[in-house]
């Protein structure tokens, strides 16, 4: 994180997460994913990211920490996690 322009990524872990916060990279943004199952592919300067559950108020809190820590200003948010049944309720 640079003091540039920051994105957060939730869902960030699987394959679709993974090309956003890749592709906003690209672009210029600062992104911070956040995911249960751990980190997408390629962290870099620009990319980091939170093992966690979003509607933990406290990883929300890391999340957004992370995400400001440096002067960045939260311009997106981008709500990929889902939560998946693979039995009836």
């Amino acid at each position: 994180m640079n003091g540039g322009r920051a994105v957060i990524v939730t869902g960030s872990g699987g394959a679709i997460g993974t090309a956003i916060c890749q592709r906003l990279v690209e672009d210029g943004f600062d992104v911070v994913g956040v995911d249960l199952h751990g980190a997408g592919a390629g962290s870099s300067e620009r990319l980091v990211y939170v093992c966690g559950d979003v509607t933990d108020k406290v990883v929300r809190d890391r999340v957004f920490a992370r995400a400001t820590c440096h002067g960045d200003a939260l311009v997106g948010l981008v709500n990929c996690a889902a939560v998946v049944r693979t039995s009836p309720p």
